[in-house]
Formats: structure tokens, C-alpha cells, sequence
């Protein structure tokens, strides 16, 4: 079984246009030439009406709306017309529970997204040169007045944020893998937290160049408070290939990279302009004394389709 997800807000809206124009023509063509023996059948097509869509999609088939008398279906092919946040709203709607393993929900995805940070990561073997350089290079917050700026958006927002230099009240703690311990970041103000598994926020940001596709590991990318030039001079480093990691300068501030198994970051804002945190493209308000966790899922009961050379 076959669902086409059309996410119509994706990116710059191009979702709709590319399932009409291209892959809905061309599912027509193959169906053409198909016989009833090889079984191939029209998908299933959700083209998303509001915010909610893709999460009322995947309790439907992913949880527990999507539970028969009999056995559940053994396999589903995803095919997801979106960026990131069309991934976020399939997994964060889905039930993870035993039945979701039972699934076998395999996710195809095609980047029409902004960003397509989960996409780039899976294929960047495919399109980075032997020198691991790219060929384009555009500085990358999702609110509608910088969406329609495509991806120049994320580059727009980092130039506010730079022109505040905003440091950041809060504690970190982090846990490496196999330990039960606890280690504080020094220090109650901090620039830059980022928890990935991804290597590439988008084609060209490398901000966690050891990151390999499927390798299941978490990495933690920080900075203390180090001022606006020189934390333009780290994201223009990530932008040239991942070359930000390992930056040290004379005053004892660094670019701490490392794997961790879990981080947590309780927020000490005042102000509640700066208790955002952004979770997978999603912006999400946190109040003061408030704590922010991340680690990994053992299971997930999804699958992703890659290229077999990766």
C-alpha cells in the first residue's frame, strides 16, 4: 500500500505543482503499462488542508486509529512531498507503541522543504565532490514573512540574531554515551546549543561534519558567548565544508563538538523573548526554570528509503 503526503505549505509551496506536473503524471504512466498481475494500484493521495494534516495522518496509520480486528498491514511505502517538518508531524503523530513496529512504515522522501536538513544528510555521498566540497553555497526560523525568501531565509534570521548577540541564560548538562554521569557545561550563559544527528542542516551547512548517514549518533555543537563577529566567522566555517570544528580563540572560548547520549538544557530567561527553543523546525516557548531534554529513540518504527550506494 501506497500514500502520497502533499504537504502545500512545505518550503516555498511548490508541493502541489510538483505531484501534479510530475509525479502523479508519471504514476499515470506506469498504472498504463502495468497488468492486473503485477498489482499495482493508484496511492492513496493526502494533500494537506492545515497544520494538523500529516499528524491526523499518522494516527491513522501509525497508531492507533489504524488498528484492524486482524493482523495490521505488513508493509506501507510513505511518499512524502515535504521538508522536515512534514517528517516531524509523521513521527511526532504516530503512537510508538509495539503496533508501530508491526507496521513496517517505509518513508520515501522527496525534499520541498526549505531546509531538507534529513535529506542532504542521507545523500550527501551522492552529491559532495571527492574533496568533499559542494557547488553552491547560500547562508540558510520559520515565521510566513521570511518563508516566502525560499532559503535565504535562514541566513536572513541568523543576521538579526547576530546584530543582538543575544547571550543565552541557561545550564547545560550533558551525558556521554555509556555513562550515567552528568557533566555541566561551565558557565550560565551560552550562544549556540545545538543537539543533530544530521550532519547537514541544509545542503550546504555542515555543522556536524562527522555525522555519517544512518549511523544513529548524536552530537552536540556549542559556544560560549564570544560576540557577533566571531560567531559569523563559526557559521560562515560551517558553511565551507564543516571547518568551524575545532575553532579555539585566545580567550579560552571554543567550539566544544563531541557525541553525547543526552543533553538537557534548563532555560534561565527573564525575558520570555529569549525562552524559545527551536525543536525540529518547530518553535516552542519554554518558561523560566523550565527544562529541555534530548536523546535518542531506541526504536522508531519507521524506515527510510536511501540510494543502496550510501
Amino acid at each position: 500500500e501506497v500514500d502520497v503526503v502533499v504537504s502545500t505549505k512545505s518550503g516555498v509551496g511548490l508541493s502541489l505543482q510538483f505531484w501534479q506536473s510530475v509525479l502523479q503524471p508519471l504514476w499515470n504512466v506506469v498504472e498504463e503499462h502495468s497488468s492486473e498481475a503485477d498489482g499495482w494500484e493508484l496511492p492513496n493521495v493526502l494533500i494537506t488542508q492545515d497544520a494538523q494534516s500529516v499528524r491526523r495522518f499518522a494516527r491513522k496509520v501509525g497508531g492507533s486509529e489504524g488498528k484492524s480486528d486482524g493482523e495490521p498491514t505488513q508493509s506501507r511505502t510513505i511518499v512524502l512531498l515535504s521538508g522536515d517538518g512534514g517528517i516531524v508531524d509523521l513521527i511526532n503523530g504516530s503512537s510508538h507503541d509495539e503496533f508501530l513496529e508491526q507496521r513496517h512504515l517505509l518513508l520515501a522522501l522527496l525534499p520541498l522543504g526549505t531546509g531538507n536538513a534529513l535529506f542532504h544528510t542521507l545523500h550527501k555521498p551522492l552529491w559532495a565532490s571527492k574533496d568533499g566540497k559542494t557547488e553552491d553555497a547560500s547562508p540558510l526560523s520559520d515565521t510566513p514573512e521570511y518563508r516566502v525568501h525560499g532559503d535565504k531565509r535562514f541566513g536572513m534570521v541568523a543576521q538579526e540574531l547576530l546584530r543582538e548577540s543575544h547571550p543565552y541564560s541557561a545550564r547545560v548538562d550533558v551525558r556521554h554515551p555509556s555513562s550515567s554521569h552528568w557533566e555541566t557545561i561551565p558557565g550560565d550563559k551560552h550562544a549556540y546549543v545545538l543537539m543533530t544527528p544530521l550532519s547537514n542542516l541544509e545542503r550546504t551547512f555542515t555543522i556536524s561534519p562527522a555525522s555519517k548517514p544512518l549511523d544513529g549518533k548524536l552530537r552536540l555543537v556549542h559556544f560560549g558567548t564570544i560576540g557577533g563577529e566571531r560567531t559569523l566567522d563559526v557559521m560562515m566555517k560551517a558553511y565551507d565544508e564543516g571547518k568551524h570544528i575545532g575553532t579555539k580563540w585566545d580567550d579560552g572560548h571554543e567550539v566544544r563538538y563531541e557525541e553525547v547520549d543526552e543533553v538537557k538544557v534548563t532555560v534561565l530567561e527573564d525575558d520570555e523573548r529569549w525562552r524559545k527553543v527551536c525543536i525540529d523546525g518547530t518553535i516552542v516557548d519554554i518558561p523560566k526554570g523550565g527544562e529541555l531534554s534530548v536523546r535518542k529513540e531506541e526504536k522508531s518504527g519507521f524506515q527510510v528509503l536511501v540510494d543502496s550506494r550510501v
